[in-house]
């Protein structure tokens, strides 16, 4: 389904990017060079895997990045995935660097925020359908402050389900009560 990746502000300028995942998928979310029909250029959420070795093509989130050049042996790809160059592969057998694009996920902007999905039960507009009758302001003001990620060792079923339930706070959280 559909995952909230990036706040829109984080990637305002082509060549902006953030490094995400979808479960065990890494994404590369970029914002390409203007077009005509996307004046501020359009946003990809490319699998950050080079074809070539699977290495990554970022490591962290940036700006500006004119072209995503895998680290481990130089395949560089323009910012809408297509190849655009492998080093010492201009005489292997049948290999066109035409036909090599980076895998996308699909990709929507709603409100500032930045959604991905790969492969997505429904369309974005049926998932944010009803959204903005129940919001009391919209969310095109809130500002991105700061990401924090961490792992825990756990059944995220369990840490979900004990987050959105208040029965424990009394007992163990009594500031919070």
């Amino acid at each position: 389904g559909w995952q909230l990746v990036a706040h829109a502000a984080q990637l305002n300028a082509p060549g902006d990017h953030i490094v995400t995942s979808i479960g065990r998928v890494p994404l590369l979310v970029v914002r390409g060079e203007p077009e005509a029909d996307a004046p501020q250029g359009r946003l990809r959420a490319l699998h950050n895997v080079c074809r070539h070795r699977a290495g990554p093509l970022a490591e962290c989130d940036g700006r500006g990045a004119r072209s995503l050049v895998c680290r481990y042996h130089g395949w560089s790809y323009t910012l809408d995935g297509r190849l655009r160059g492998a080093p010492e592969m201009h005489d292997a057998a049948d290999f066109d660097v035409a036909t090599v694009r980076l895998p996308q996920a699909q990709v929507a902007e709603w409100q500032g925020l930045v959604f991905a999905a790969l492969a997505p039960a429904m369309g974005f507009a049926d998932f944010v359908d009803g959204v903005d009758a129940r919001l009391p302001q919209g969310l095109a003001d809130y500002r991105f402050e700061r990401r924090i990620s961490y792992e825990i060792g756990c059944n995220w079923k369990v840490y979900v389900d004990n987050f959105l339930e208040g029965y424990h706070l009394p007992r163990v959280h009594p500031r919070l009560n």
